[in-house]
């Protein structure tokens, strides 16, 4: 999946590319590689949850949210 993502970004002109595959809770990962890469921004993609489906489902992008270093984009599909 991640390969393939890579290869559309590529189509699309976007070569500046590194895909990161680790172990462990998502938020706490993300978290960790936009503090080891003293990142910017971090971009992430959001779906819209009912509440009761919230409450539920959590939101990785609502932990990463609150705990991030640094800003965070939330990009709606």
């Amino acid at each position: 999946m991640l390969k393939k993502e890579e290869a559309r970004l590529k189509k699309e002109g976007i070569n500046n590319i590194e895909s990161v595959l680790r172990d462990g809770d998502a938020s706490h990962e993300i978290i960790a590689l936009a503090m080891e890469r003293r990142a910017d921004l971090i971009v992430m993609s959001s779906h819209r949850y009912s509440p009761v489906g919230k409450i539920f489902m959590g939101s990785i992008t609502d932990r990463v949210t609150k705990k991030s270093p640094c800003p965070v984009l939330w990009v709606f599909k």
